[in-house]
This record gives C-alpha cells, sequence and structure tokens, in this order.
C-alpha cells in the first residue's frame, strides 16, 4: 500500500514547485482534498501580475472525505466506492488542466485531516495514482495547514496586522489556532510551528450536533473548549505579546490603561466561521448590508458572542440567508 508523501515546514520548498518569473509556464493547477468537498483551480501566475493570482478555472466536486469515512478495526477507513468517486474526479481535473497546457510538474493535489485520518489512506492513493498516470497526493502537516489557512489565507487579504491578533481557521475536518504579528521577523513561520490542530471541524462538529446524543455532544464540546483554552494557554507561553494581553485582561484593565491592551483581535477564516459570519451580517444593524462578503467584516466580541440567539434566528427565517449553505 503506498504511503502519503507528507508536507511539513522542513520540506517545504522541496516537495511544491517554486515560481520563477523567468519560467516559460505560469499556469498551476491545484487541488485542495479538503474534508468537507474537493476544490480544482488552474490560477496564471505570469507576471505582472503575480500577485493578482488570476483565476482561469475553478470548480468543486461535493464529496465529503469526513463524512464518507466509515469506522472499522483498523480505524476510519474510505468505502470503495468514495475512493472509485475521488479517482475519477481528479482524473477529469487532469484532463482540464491538460486542456490548459498546464505542465505535469505545475499539478498539486494536497489532501488534509481526512486523508491524515483513513486507515487506508494507501489505498486512496493508489486508485488516484492508476486513473491519472501517476498524479501524486501530498498530504499537509497540520502546521502547514495552519500556515496556508490560518496564516497566509487570511493574512493575504490584510496590509499588516500591528500588534498582533490570534488567527483560526475552521475547516471540515479540523480548526487551527495560531499567533500572527506581522512585526516579527519570519513571522509566517513563526506562527505557523506556532500554531496548533484540533480534529473538530465543522463537518464532525455537524455530525456531533445532529447525530449523537446529548451526554455525548456534552462531553464532545467539553473537550473541544479544552482543546482551545490549552492551545490559548502555549500561545500565551510563546509569545510575550500575547501574555501581556492576558495579564492586562486578568487584572481587569482597559485598553486605553498605561498598561497597555486587555483584548486580542480575532480573524477568522474558514467555511464553518464564514458561515457564522454570513449569520451576523444578517444580524447586522445596517440591512441591507451593501457589502455582501464576509472578507474583512468585523463585529465586536459582545455581538460575536451572541451564538444562541444566531441559531434561533437561523431556525426561524422563512428565506434563504446569504452566504448560508442551509
Amino acid at each position: 500500500m503506498s504511503q502519503p508523501s507528507a508536507i511539513t515546514l522542513d520540506n517545504l520548498g522541496e516537495k511544491l514547485p517554486l515560481w520563477r518569473p523567468n519560467d516559460k509556464e505560469h499556469l498551476y493547477a491545484v487541488v485542495d482534498m479538503g474534508s468537507n468537498g474537493i476544490r480544482f483551480s488552474i490560477t496564471s501566475l505570469a507576471p505582472p501580475k503575480t500577485r493578482l493570482l488570476i483565476p482561469v478555472y475553478a470548480t468543486r466536486a461535493a464529496i465529503s472525505l469526513f463524512d464518507a469515512l466509515n469506522p472499522s478495526s483498523s480505524g476510519p477507513v474510505f468505502p470503495e466506492e468514495t475512493i472509485k468517486a475521488v479517482a475519477s474526479t481528479l482524473a477529469r481535473f487532469r484532463q482540464t488542466a491538460i486542456l490548459y497546457a498546464v505542465p505535469p510538474s505545475n499539478i498539486i493535489v494536497l489532501a488534509t485531516e481526512a486523508m491524515r485520518r483513513a486507515g487506508n489512506a494507501g489505498d486512496m492513493l493508489e486508485a488516484i495514482a492508476a486513473a491519472t498516470e501517476g498524479l501524486q497526493v501530498h498530504v499537509l502537516d497540520p502546521a502547514v495547514e495552519t500556515l496556508f489557512g490560518a496564516v497566509m489565507g487570511s493574512r493575504c487579504g490584510l496590509v499588516d496586522v500591528k500588534g498582533g491578533a490570534l488567527f483560526l481557521d475552521l475547516g471540515g475536518g479540523s480548526v487551527q489556532m495560531t499567533w500572527v504579528d506581522t512585526d516579527d521577523e519570519r513571522y509566517e513561520m513563526e506562527a505557523a510551528a506556532a500554531g496548533e490542530s484540533l480534529p473538530y471541524g465543522a463537518a464532525k462538529l455537524t455530525r456531533i450536533l445532529d447525530e449523537e446524543p446529548a451526554h455525548v455532544q456534552e462531553a464532545e464540546l467539553d473537550k473541544l473548549g479544552e482543546g482551545m483554552l490549552n492551545i490559548y494557554a502555549d500561545l500565551c507561553r510563546r509569545f510575550p505579546v500575547l501574555r501581556a494581553i492576558r495579564d492586562a485582561y486578568e487584572r481587569g484593565g482597559d485598553d486605553d490603561d498605561n498598561d497597555g491592551p486587555s483584548h486580542v483581535d480575532l480573524y477568522l477564516c474558514g467555511g464553518g466561521f464564514r458561515g457564522y459570519g454570513s449569520m451576523l451580517m444578517h444580524n447586522d444593524v445596517i440591512s441591507p448590508y451593501p457589502i455582501s462578503s464576509t472578507a474583512t467584516y468585523s463585529v465586536p466580541g459582545r455581538v460575536f458572542g451572541k451564538t444562541a440567539r444566531m441559531r434561533r434566528v437561523n431556525d426561524e427565517y422563512g428565506g434563504k440567508i446569504f452566504g448560508m449553505a442551509c
């Protein structure tokens, strides 16, 4: 059985193709095998518009790898029909990439939490390789997933993060949390190395809340809460600025005190958080909100914490809430 090719912070530059301005070809095809769906994109990095990441092609396959995992004696496994569906879907995208003249070396397949957990991930890799004439799947280490999502995924839309902030990425199979301060040298790698991941993504939480009895829900949510507190404590130990904010808050300080800020900013990304952002925007005092995008949308912490109200509105609202899947 084939073993996944793992991408870590140490081998990142070796495993993924480097972009060079003098290359003849600047089209890149990327497959993101997320836990809640598989996304396909072809992007042009041609100078002088490289930074714009001009999209050439994009689509999504509604294949939930997390939902497909079945329990077995050797751990969670993918059923045969899911393996065939994924291999067939990737084969079609490879043909699309060839049609657009994407160099084979620039076709990149990345996988995350569901592939990390699957006991028969090797079977999936072999099926994909057979259907695509040898495409290799790279499984992201949690730290690299933090780098791509919570750090660079959110950071790319900001000028800077002065004073630092907590960054969280809620995917389908896991949630990552780290501290980002753009004043620090090499902050990207430092934030990725410091970040931690919990196996509580949107798909898993939805399954727990929809299918499990009350005592299981309570136990799992307690684990999630404890895990988040532990990550926060670890980040406070590692980053003096964050520790000072926490200490000022515990002393009852105010952001205007000479003692320094006592509250921390949170930047959120990932499908689960975008959905909650859509709920917050739907309930904004400015209605309808003039810019219907959660990108850069912000609310005070006291509003963000009104989760019970947001759930009630979602349950009772008769129409379709913009940006919400259901």
